[in-house]
């Protein structure tokens, strides 16, 4: 009896210890999982901490990689369409803040800005030099003339943003080089000779002057410049060292020939100025915005330094066609010579342009003109109808007379677009 008592209690201590040795490891399962837990917790409130002194993160689109440090999102862009504008007339004559006469530097060519300040390159029509004239933006009070420097008509200007600079692009010989000018003390810093035919983009022709640049503009996110050539209107994308990176067809030139008097880009858009045209105003009676998107997220590679030699060449959104993505009419008397735009704290672009009103001369002379005339009424299938016969009469018709370089330069205010 006492050998089976003795039994039992064993047994019962043995099952005692066996749940005691479960309780505790439930409990030793419940501190590392409360630990788990609030180390996970600090590090997740450390984590928020951290990001939140950082700067917010891009929203990645199909047109960029997440691990870019210079993104593209094309949601977040505007949209262009077609549409017909008034441009406001701010009342400033360019040659006379110049301080310039008539038959001096008083012909407004390239133009553009840094957001600040304005800048106006102001030409001579007998020597093709120029003077850059510098304005306040939100007065336009003038703020500095610049010396004379020989840019060869400085058809067109931008602004580069990391190296304060101006860079000119001429004409006839100087169509295959850039000028640059400090904007600071608006002199002259260097002259580069740009033939592009080495790297199998297009074919210069600098004697005649057909071929080579006609304007050029400047993407301060990419950190490269835009220029166009003036017999195909493509478009060239260089470093900031004037170097060849990338080649963006338009296929425009069909549609809208003479699309090289003036251009301004951002990431998106390419804008490129045609005037009216002077000899036939009923073709195309207003200055003209061909806007184009030039796919600049093909540029990411690039700029982000993945590729250390780049050579993209792709065609602008354009439905191939030699369509723009937009065209905006632009209701002005006069030539327009330059355009360019500011952005706002909204991210809203208010663009500007100047034109030049050459105030022709006109004389009255005496011409022989053939007119045709009714001649004699004549029976055909039993009615009378008129038969004309060709008359030379003398009639007083006006003559433009060549001008001696009589010139103004006005400035508008486009607005938004």
């Amino acid at each position: 009896m006492q050998s089976d008592m003795k039994r039992l209690g064993t047994a019962k201590t043995r099952e005692a210890k066996a749940t005691a040795k479960i309780l505790l490891k439930k409990k030793i399962v419940c501190i590392v999982l409360l630990m788990s837990f609030a180390v996970s917790t600090d590090m997740f409130a450390f984590t928020m901490g951290y990001a939140a002194d950082q700067e917010p993160a891009v929203k990645k689109t199909e047109s960029q990689d997440a691990g870019y440090e210079i993104n593209f999102n094309d949601k977040e862009i505007r949209r262009l369409k077609n549409r017909s504008i008034k441009g406001k007339n701010y009342g400033i004559n360019l040659r006379t803040l110049l301080k310039e006469k008539r038959e001096g530097y008083s012909v407004v060519q390239g133009g553009c800005t840094d957001g600040k300040y304005v800048y106006y390159l102001m030409v001579s029509s007998s020597n093709q030099k120029g003077r850059i004239l510098k304005l306040r933006l939100k007065d336009r009070k003038v703020v500095k003339r610049g010396p004379v420097v020989d840019v060869h008509h400085g058809n067109g200007m931008a602004y580069d943003k990391k190296r304060n600079r101006l860079v000119v692009i001429g004409r006839k010989a100087r169509r295959c080089e850039v000028v640059t000018i400090n904007a600071k003390t608006l002199k002259l810093i260097s002259k580069v000779k740009t033939n592009y035919s080495a790297a199998g983009k297009w074919k210069v022709k600098n004697s005649d002057g057909y071929y080579g640049l006609a304007a050029i503009a400047y993407i301060p996110r990419y950190d490269c410049f835009l220029a166009l050539q003036r017999k195909t209107h493509d478009i060239l994308i260089l470093d900031p060292k004037f170097k060849v990176i990338g080649f963006v067809k338009t296929k425009i030139g069909a549609k809208y020939p003479g699309t090289f008097q003036a251009m301004d880009a951002d990431e998106k858009y390419v804008y490129l100025l045609l005037s009216a045209y002077q000899d036939n105003p009923k073709k195309q009676p207003n200055n003209l915005i061909v806007a184009l998107d030039w796919n600049s997220e093909n540029l990411l590679p690039y700029v982000n330094k993945d590729m250390k030699k780049y050579s993209g060449k792709w065609n602008c959104n354009n439905n191939k066609n030699g369509s723009p993505d937009a065209v905006i009419r632009i209701k002005t008397p006069n030539e327009a010579e330059n355009i360019y735009h500011t952005v706002d704290s909204k991210g809203r672009r208010h663009f500007y342009m100047s034109e030049h009103c050459p105030y022709p001369k006109y004389v009255y002379v005496n011409k022989r003109v053939k007119e045709r005339v009714k001649w004699k009424r004549v029976k055909v299938k039993g009615k009378y109808v008129w038969k004309y016969k060709n008359k030379y009469v003398t009639k007083k018709v006006r003559k433009r007379i060549r001008q001696t370089y009589r010139r103004d330069s006005y400035v508008y205010n486009l607005g938004i677009i």
